[in-house]
């Protein structure tokens, strides 16, 4: 005696097998899909819409974008600040500062 599952089995084989049109529907029901590439996101932001984003003050945005190591870009004449890049920067001056407090 058969189980359940199996028999299951042993009919969707033979449908499969008798059946292209089953078959056409059920590769439809189980394909995956592979997952898309993630594409790297590029935000540039102007220095006063990110110290916005940030919730700093104007002055103190200028100030650390002056800093050669802040991650900015230069289109034309106006310097962008590359969020992402800006994020880690500040995740990486919090560490060495909590480092330093708690030394």
């Amino acid at each position: 005696m058969s189980t359940l599952g199996e028999s299951l089995v042993e009919i969707v084989v033979s449908e499969l097998e008798q059946n292209p049109a089953f078959r056409e529907r059920l590769k439809k029901a189980l394909a995956v899909e592979p997952a898309p590439e993630p594409k790297p996101e590029f935000i540039y932001l102007p220095i006063v819409a990110w110290a916005k984003h940030v919730q700093i003050g104007r002055s103190k945005a200028f100030e650390l974008a002056k800093d050669p190591t802040f991650p900015t870009v230069m289109s034309g004449r106006a310097r962008r600040v590359d969020v992402r890049a800006a994020e880690q920067w500040m995740r990486e001056r919090f560490a060495q500062a909590n480092a330093r407090r708690s030394a």
